[in-house]
């Protein structure tokens, strides 16, 4: 696949493919269709990355690169929980990059979504998340930072998803019988759940920044028109652990960024902190082996990726790019908003000149109902 990388960025990436190269039961190939899913972390270059590794299990790490320490590691029960066949099918679409940035480990996730009832792919959802939980808890216990954001595929409270507010379907019962959600709800500390949250808890960075705001959303229907009335859900996040969480300066959404039927979002970490990034000293250091260069996106995606970069001469003067550190590939060229009651919100760049959008609906099955989210 062609993996869009904009001049003076490095990227680490994972994309859609045959990770048992044949090896995948015949029912989860189908799903693993080659550009499906993928998931992309742009680094500038010159900030310092240790290491960076394709998939959240592990195993699609090689052994060679683990045993020298050119792997994020710290890989906790991952082998109890899951047989090597398991851990490879998990990370065969494309759904999680780790990237080590020194004072904190990125995960860049895009869970998967459930639009029918469908066990397996249910089951397949559930063992993803706790991969990535045994994996963020194992660096934990190790004494690292971490710091998760992507398409969580799942609305955490009523307050984060119009339907639930409309139709009232956010009580106690239906949570319980989600078990996205009420992993989610274990994960993270403070707010509804909060009774369950598990040890070192993590943050939703935006809840508490902006625990009372509602229509902050960032997913639509777009091929129904449901971004023109708000009518969405909030399943775009960051979650940090405390310590970095207490580091972040802003954070925010992009609803009027078009291209697809899901809103960029960010955090801001305050520059000259423990969790701020570090410059490696040489621009012309050597990327980890993950990383690479690879330019121009590929054409028949519902958005290119660089409709996501702008010139330098389009910027304004208080871009977030010049003006503070900047964590995640979700930020997606905005400027801060002015403070006022809806200070989350920010207003997007100019993209590249010459490069064309698609507009209206997502993949070839059409965006997603928003109750599929439920």
């Amino acid at each position: 696949p062609e993996i869009a990388c904009p001049s003076g960025w490095d990227s680490y990436h994972a994309v859609c493919g045959d990770a048992l190269g044949g090896a995948i039961p015949t029912t989860s190939r189908g799903r693993s269709k080659t550009g499906y899913a993928g998931v992309a972390t742009y680094v500038r270059i010159g900030r310092r990355v240790v290491a960076a590794e394709e998939g959240v299990t592990g195993a699609l790490t090689p052994p060679e690169r683990i045993a020298c320490g050119d792997a994020v590691g710290h890989y906790g029960r991952m082998s109890e929980a899951f047989d090597r066949a398991r851990m490879l099918e998990l990370d065969s679409e494309g759904r999680c990059v780790l990237v080590d940035l020194g004072a904190f480990v990125l995960f860049n996730v895009y869970a998967p979504s459930l639009s029918s009832d469908d066990e397996d792919r249910e089951r397949f959802k559930l063992d993803f998340l706790v991969a990535v939980e045994i994996r963020y808890r194992a660096l934990l216990d190790a004494g690292r930072r971490v710091v998760l954001c992507g398409d969580w595929n799942v609305s955490y409270g009523v307050i984060d998803s119009a339907v639930a507010i409309e139709e009232r379907l956010m009580d106690e019962a239906l949570c319980e019988r989600n078990q996205s959600r009420r992993w989610l709800r274990r994960q993270v500390s403070g707010g509804e759940g909060a009774k369950g949250a598990e040890r070192d808890s993590l943050v939703d960075v935006f809840r508490r920044e902006y625990p009372a705001a509602r229509g902050a959303y960032t997913c639509w229907n777009v091929s129904a028109g449901a971004q023109l009335t708000n009518y969405g859900s909030r399943i775009d996040y960051f979650l940090c652990d405390e310590v970095t969480a207490a580091s972040v300066t802003r954070c925010g959404i992009a609803p009027k960024h078009e291209g697809s039927d899901h809103a960029p979002v960010f955090i801001i970490i305050r520059r000259g902190s423990d969790c701020s990034l570090k410059d490696t000293g040489n621009e012309g250091n050597a990327v980890n082996p993950l990383g690479s260069s690879a330019c121009v996106a590929a054409a028949g995606r519902q958005a290119r990726l660089t409709d996501s970069f702008f010139k330098a001469s389009a910027r304004a003067p208080n871009d977030i790019w010049g003006s503070a550190e900047t964590v995640g590939g979700a930020v997606h060229g905005m400027a801060i908003a002015n403070g006022d009651d809806r200070g989350y919100l920010a207003r997007p760049q100019p993209a590249l000149a010459g490069v064309k959008r698609k507009h209206g609906g997502g993949g070839a099955g059409g965006a997603a109902s928003i109750k599929s989210f439920f």
